[in-house]
């Protein structure tokens, strides 16, 4: 019997998004699939229902097929993942239905200037009841689907001028620059969530044991507490800088309590686009170190390929590569369900989005572009912290915290007794941050501050007396204010002076390091709990992950004589290649 989705922790995901005169498998190699099922072993499998141009890939009865369906691939998936106790679920475009808007142009999203948006759909409009949810109900009933996968969904949500919308808004809907603009805004976006949750309680009523999530909902888009009854959390990271990506997201997602998974793009693509064909396909040394970025964080792992030929065709030259990431994983399933543990946390602002962006839910907001980079920069600089929510904080136990650190200003609970770093900001300069022997060049924002000095910002790019210097933070009690924009500085320019600062930073406020790792600084960790054990994921960032230019690559060079101390406990790790997992047992008892 297939593994419900929280049970699942290895994924393999196939789409092909059926175009306009493409021909569903127009070369059929039932072969491949079953080599495929049977060497990788994933407990689900993801496969096209319909992609973002609206054209469905199997013989619906209800939308709009593709010209021409050679081969029911989904009724041939249902049978052999059946046979396999494999999962099988949907991809299946939401909002993003070009064919839809074509078919039913009122049901389009309207721009302030009253110009149709030709790619996504209006919430408000009866998408839902008319061809979502009976295409959702023909899956689950007639095909057996255990679930879907919806995509194109938050990042396709805009401030909607439809008749749809302004009916439900009930008045004259404001414009760009009026007053009351950002109520409306938010009132779309609330459109949204009602959406998401009318498609799942409708499908739960046929098919209650049909797991939904909508892709990318609750994640680095959304900072909101959760509200919608989706069944699990996901998203596909970015296929270049995808580890880095990775982080982020995981992060994200292992803070939400929720039962959830990460999926890797199989492929590098330029652009990265669903419609492009310009891809390279990874190496298993490539997809592993994605891996271990999430299953380090006790997550679900999937990863995703292109099939072929209208659909029907997989890269059989592929699949030992697939069979190697898949055993990676298997070999480190113990972590899965663990949940991070940390005595520092990055908390998530909860900034509106630039109102400037017609986009309702942005990645690249303000408070998440904050937030990512202070991730980066703990995580490279040898921490492993948790992420709390600024929107859940009345609600968020901060007693496990010594350290936490807001990349925006922010009302901590007076009953907190840890440290607090405030990032700061202010007029734009360029200076030199200096951390303590060398010097690296910053244009942030920056601005004075109150408090006993810490660090030192220099004018020039020297250490000389006519380089004058000033403070780079500053301390009031237990708080740590900075004069400058660090989540910006580093964004602009990874720097090891910058991660020195910061470590000699955190040294300053004096709280408990309960890991310490030596020997390199291409080491990330990070520290989850199970149980009543400590996991302890060595992971080797070695070579050049942020360099989106390398496609694909066959070698990590690896790491050697590693030191890994837990207390009073030091273990050696000799060579580290992609990831060490490190258990210490009874560390909670």
């Amino acid at each position: 019997m297939p593994k419900r989705r929280k049970d699942c922790f290895l994924g393999i995901h196939f789409d092909f998004h059926a175009m306009p005169g493409e021909e569903v498998a127009r070369r059929f190699d039932p072969a491949s699939f079953r080599e495929m099922l049977d060497r990788v072993k994933p407990d689900f499998l993801q496969f096209d229902t319909k992609g973002h141009a609206g054209l469905s890939s199997y013989p619906t009865s209800i939308g709009t097929r593709a010209k021409e369906i050679r081969q029911d691939l989904l009724a041939f998936l249902r049978e052999e993942t059946t046979a396999r106790d494999i999962a099988l679920f949907g991809h299946h475009s939401g909002l993003f239905d070009q064919k839809a808007i074509e078919l039913h142009p009122d049901w389009a999203v309207i721009n302030a200037d009253g110009v149709q948006n030709q790619q996504y759909i209006s919430p408000f409009s009866p998408y839902a009841d008319e061809l979502l949810i009976p295409q959702l109900k023909e899956l689950a009933l007639n095909y057996g689907l255990d679930g879907a996968w919806v995509d194109g969904e938050c990042w396709g949500v805009h401030v909607d001028y439809s008749p749809w919308a302004q009916k439900a808004y009930g008045k004259p809907a404001p414009r760009p620059e009026e007053e009351n603009y950002e109520e409306y805004r938010e009132f779309c976006r609330q459109g949204f969530f009602r959406y998401v949750t009318h498609y799942i309680e409708e499908l739960k009523k046929v098919a209650p044991n049909f797991e939904i999530t909508s892709n990318w909902i609750f994640s680095p888009y959304m900072p909101h507490p959760i509200c919608v009854p989706v069944d699990f959390l996901s998203g596909d990271f970015d296929c270049g800088n995808a580890p880095i990506s990775g982080r982020r997201n995981g992060r994200f997602f292992a803070a939400r309590g929720q039962t959830w998974d990460l999926m890797s793009w199989g492929q590098n693509a330029l652009p990265l686009s669903w419609s492009t064909k310009n891809r390279t396909t990874k190496s298993a040394p490539q997809l592993m170190q994605e891996a271990a970025m999430i299953v380090s964080l006790g997550g679900g792992y999937q990863f995703f390929n292109i099939a072929y030929c209208g659909g029907g065709y997989l890269q059989r030259w592929a699949i030992p590569d697939w069979e190697s990431v898949a055993d990676f994983c298997r070999q480190r399933q113990i972590c899965h369900g663990a949940t991070p543990w940390s005595n520092m946390a990055v908390m998530v602002p909860n900034l509106p989005n630039d109102p400037k962006n017609t986009s309702l839910f942005q990645q690249s907001a303000p408070g998440m572009v904050a937030y990512t980079a202070w991730i980066d920069a703990l995580c490279e600089s040898g921490f492993s912290p948790n992420v709390i929510f600024e929107s859940e904080l009345n609600e968020t136990d901060l007693s496990p915290y010594e350290l936490l650190i807001l990349p925006f200003p922010a009302e901590i609970p007076e009953s907190y007794k840890g440290t607090v770093i405030v990032d700061g900001g202010g007029d734009e300069a360029l200076v030199w941050l200096s951390d303590g022997t060398r010097l690296a060049a910053m244009e942030v924002g920056i601005s004075k501050q109150e408090g006993e000095p810490f660090g030192e910002i220099r004018s020039q790019n020297y250490f000389e007396h006519d380089s004058v210097a000033t403070p780079a933070a500053y301390k009031q009690g237990n708080t740590y204010r900075l004069a400058f924009s660090f989540a910006e500085a580093y964004r602009k320019n990874v720097s090891t002076v910058l991660r020195n600062w910061l470590r000699s930073l955190i040294e300053d406020t004096h709280i408990s390091l309960p890991v310490k790792v030596s020997g390199s600084s291409f080491v990330e960790i990070a520290t989850t709990r199970k149980g009543t054990d400590l996991l302890v994921s060595l992971i080797n960032m070695n070579g050049d992950p942020r360099r989106r230019e390398v496609r694909c690559f066959d070698e990590i060079p690896p790491l050697y004589h590693l030191s890994v101390q837990v207390g009073d406990e030091i273990r050696t790790v000799e060579r580290l290649d992609i990831h060490e997992l490190l258990i210490f047992k009874d560390y909670f008892a």
